[in-house]
């Protein structure tokens, strides 16, 4: 019975040391934290809001046709974490003037074949995002064939829920706040003909009473995602 404690204790440890963190980054609030974890080569991310996970370790990595960026990699080097401000005006939205701020960390890496990417992290009060950077320099064109990021959220987690398709009446009126493991037709209004958005890829459910709903996430990562994609 000791030696069979022992084993596993052994497994356990080896474990703890296989997963290293190599990066952390909090809002400038304090209060989100992002963690970056490099385990036998695979990267991983997960993000925490005051110490609660939002985000289970989730997959990091990308393939490109003449190199696979999501395995075998290796921490070079990282920088500080840098503040960003920003500024802009939206178009349409409760708020005109927008003034950003963020948490900035790059990680530099390289694969087995000493192919580099860059993993840039930034960090706001109200959300999180990163981008996949290559630093090489090269004539030709890079095809990226797959990405390999993904979202853990734990399935007791809540998200709105709201019919993809076009509006006429006031979309909000129609969201359902539902576990992220149930995904129920939701109820609304008839897509219009000539209306925004409009799918009709969706052809079973287009124009119908019972639509297949789209999950908007609104625990955390913020409506300044999609900006700051572009920003950064």
């Amino acid at each position: 019975m000791r030696k069979a404690f022992c084993l596993v204790l052994a497994f356990f440890s080896l474990t703890i040391i296989n997963a290293q963190t190599i990066a952390t980054v909090k809002s400038p609030d304090g209060k989100i934290a992002v963690s970056v974890t490099l385990s036998s080569g695979l990267l991983n991310y997960s993000v925490a809001i005051q110490n609660e996970t939002l985000l289970k370790p989730s997959s990091l990595g990308i393939i490109r046709e003449d190199a696979d960026l999501s395995k075998d990699l290796v921490l070079l080097s990282s920088t500080p974490v840098q503040k960003v401000t920003d500024s802009y005006k939206m178009i349409y939205a409760k708020k005109r003037n927008i003034t950003y701020q963020a948490n900035k960390k790059v990680l530099h890496l390289h694969n087995a074949k000493n192919d580099l990417l860059d993993v840039i992290f930034q960090v706001s009060n109200d959300g999180v995002a990163f981008r996949y950077y290559f630093p090489e320099k090269s004539a030709s064109v890079k095809y990226v064939k797959q990405e390999i990021s993904s979202f853990q959220f734990d399935t007791a987690d809540r998200a709105w829920l709201q019919p993809a398709r076009a509006y006429r009446c006031d979309p909000l009126a129609d969201a359902r706040c539902v576990p992220l493991s149930v995904a129920p037709p939701v109820p609304g209004c008839r897509a219009q003909p000539g209306g925004i958005n409009q799918d009709r890829s969706t052809a079973p459910w287009w124009g119908s009473d019972t639509e297949r709903p789209r999950a908007w996430l609104r625990r955390g990562l913020g409506a300044h995602a999609a900006r700051v994609r572009q920003r950064m």
